[in-house]
């Protein structure tokens, strides 16, 4: 086993000088990011191979899903039209974010995975949509998608029982998520002086139905 995972290294090592050399002769072109995306994948999927193997090896889907992200971020980059490519930060983040989601399913027992995924998971639909939402709508996502991350981990089942603490920072992250979405759509100022008027309106109520003090 160890011999093979040798002569794998060996042959990629190789391969990389090739393409080193050859692309400072100026022989392969713009097919450069195309090869280097091909090996940034192939390492990956070594990586993959090793975590596919034994149930001990979970460590080794970081790595994997890094390179296979990196490897699909360069191609995607090469291929993509000027500007098409603006995604391809969220697609890196989403790489990292599954990484995060395997190791959880992996374990089973340990919930700590599921932080960092979401966490992930979040960022990446971020950086996806910002180019076409607001600062709001996206620090709203942000919050909200965090919220959802702390929630899901107050419900999950853990040797320890139910992580009751989590809902307190999922309620705090959800309500300033949802302030900033309401922002962004322009319905917060409405909200506001809504909520004032009703608030208001109680107290001179509630001054009008009291008995005065004795």
């Amino acid at each position: 086993m160890r011999d093979r995972g040798s002569q794998v290294w060996g042959a990629l090592l190789i391969v990389v000088g090739v393409v080193l050399l050859l692309g400072s002769l100026g022989v392969l072109g713009g097919l450069v990011p195309f090869i280097w995306g091909l090996l940034f994948g192939a390492a990956g999927v070594v990586f993959l191979y090793v975590f596919l193997r034994r149930y001990d090896n979970w460590w080794a889907i970081f790595p994997a899903m890094t390179l296979l992200g990196v490897g699909s971020v360069i191609v995607i980059d090469a291929a993509a039209p000027p500007g098409g490519a603006a995604w391809s930060g969220g697609l890196l983040l989403a790489f990292l974010a599954l990484a995060f989601w395997i190791v959880y399913l992996r374990l089973r027992d340990a919930w700590w995975p599921l932080i960092p995924a979401g966490v992930l998971t979040t960022l990446a639909l971020v950086a996806t949509v910002s180019p076409w939402i607001g600062g709001f709508a996206s620090g709203g996502i942000f919050f909200l998608g965090m919220g959802v991350t702390f929630l899901v981990v107050s419900v999950v089942r853990t040797p320890e029982g139910r992580l009751k603490w989590a809902l307190i920072p999922a309620g705090i992250l959800l309500l300033v998520g949802a302030l900033l979405l309401a922002q962004a759509v322009r319905a917060f100022a409405y909200l506001w002086a809504i909520a004032l008027v009703v608030v208001g309106a109680y107290l001179l109520f509630r001054a009008a139905t009291s008995r005065p003090a004795d």
